[in-house]
């Protein structure tokens, strides 16, 4: 069932989001990453349909639009290494009280290379919102496309608060959906978007059913989506490597006008690196602004972990299971990283209850932490003995290692006692205002 709503736009001709994309730059500017700017650009010029000068005529949109087009497809294959017309992916959006940064989220989503004739599903999933967010959303689909579609949503046993209507608008094959749920929590959204998904029949294909997910606070470069659905695909189809997770790769930056940052005061002592690509020296540092699932393997587990740090929980998930991760390392987004002592505290925090929450898993879940990260098992007394002996085998400095374990002895401590607290949602933490 779907209804037609006529919004205020009127237009004889609405051009495809291919076409001029270089028009879209303005908006992002004052918001993006400077870093996205700089990196971004020549993605985006190399996208813009040359046009004859020697031509005194105004060049027609529709002749523009089809060449937009052709230029698109072509990159796309260059970059992913399939057809476009051949692709198919669902891209997730999780939205929580973005309204600071969501408008230049969805600029910036307009300049990424989706072909129109890429079968793909694009869902913004507010959750619990409270701000402005939802109006943001709704004001971005009607820019699109002048009709909005009003659709019935399969029903979700697993979140009673989804609201039964979907919005929607398509441009070529490209589908633009707005769900939304006042259940809290990303993990619970992505759980409640993969089985609409997986549901509604649009993963219909033969083959893996590529699910990307995006924070709505992060600046995809514009090749990024095909990157990673290039090696998304290519990971999951291999039998040899059973691969169900790849991340994409990052850059950090520093909002303009936010005072200090914290980084390069901390940057000495923590390791912090600021506007350089962060590498992953293992398969355990997960990218949550930027991975792809795959949408069957998803269900299989139950979902996505309902854990502070859901993204890191999904390398473990993935791990006891056996099954393989990879990273994408040239599908970038750029972030603000926190830029306070109080966010960065918080942020810290929340990783150890995440950590925290993953240990309470199950035995295996454990046991693995222990060999990956042991900074956050056994008693005090245990991860003072390990940090000791690292110093008296010279792996590690005295005053390094005094330094790391007050501070993650803190965030352990204020982590338990979240936990502890009974009334506190276990998706939910409070807002690192300097990253939005």
């Amino acid at each position: 069932m779907s209804l037609r709503i006529e919004s205020q736009r009127s237009a004889d001709y609405v051009l495809p989001l291919s076409y001029k994309p270089e028009a879209r730059i303005i908006p992002i500017i004052a918001r993006a990453p400077q870093s996205w700017i700089h990196d971004s650009l020549p993605q985006i010029i190399a996208r813009i349909p040359p046009i004859d000068t020697s031509n005194r005529k105004a060049p027609d949109h529709h002749d523009l639009a089809v060449e937009a087009e052709k230029i698109a497809e072509a990159r796309w294959k260059e970059k992913s290494g399939f057809d476009a017309d051949k692709s198919s992916f669902a891209l997730v959006i999780p939205i929580h009280n973005e309204g600071r940064s969501l408008e230049g989220f969805l600029e910036s989503l307009k300049a990424v290379n989706i072909p129109g004739s890429v079968n793909a599903e694009i869902i913004l999933a507010t959750n619990a919102c409270v701000d402005q967010s939802e109006e943001i959303v709704k004001k971005f689909l009607k820019g699109i496309r002048d009709v909005v579609e009003v659709e019935v949503l399969p029903k979700i046993e697993g979140d009673p608060q989804l609201d039964p209507f979907a919005l929607s608008v398509k441009e070529g094959n490209v589908k633009f959906s707005y769900i939304s749920t006042e259940k809290p929590g990303k993990a619970s959204m992505l759980t409640t978007a993969n089985e609409i998904l997986l549901k509604g029949k649009f993963f219909d294909q033969v083959g893996p059913k590529v699910l990307m997910v995006s924070d709505s606070d992060a600046y995809m470069e514009p090749d990024a989506l095909a990157i990673l659905y290039g090696d998304a695909k290519r990971h999951f189809e291999d039998p040899e490597k059973n691969g169900v997770l790849v991340w994409g790769n990052y850059k950090l930056s520093k909002r303009p006008n936010d005072g200090l940052d914290i980084r390069k005061v901390l940057g000495p002592i923590l390791g912090f690196r600021q506007g350089i690509i962060q590498k992953h020296p293992n398969k355990f540092s997960a990218t949550g602004c930027l991975f792809a699932l795959d949408a069957d393997w998803v269900e299989e587990v139950g979902g996505v972990p309902k854990v502070a740090i859901e993204d890191l929980a999904l390398s473990y998930v993935a791990a006891v299971n056996g099954r393989e991760i990879h990273d994408s390392e040239q599908a970038f987004t750029h972030v603000y990283g926190p830029n306070n002592v109080k966010e960065f505290l918080s942020a810290n925090i929340r990783y150890a209850r995440g950590a925290l929450q993953i240990r309470e898993m199950g035995e295996s879940y454990a046991k693995l932490m222990d060999r990956r990260d042991p900074g956050y098992s056994g008693t005090f007394y245990e991860r003072v003995y390990r940090r000791g002996l690292a110093v008296l085998q010279g792996r590690r400095s005295p005053l390094r290692e005094v330094y790391e374990i007050t501070l993650k002895e803190y965030f352990l401590r204020k982590a338990q006692q979240e936990l502890n607290d009974v009334s506190n949602n276990s998706e939910t933490w409070e807002a690192i205002k300097s990253t939005k």
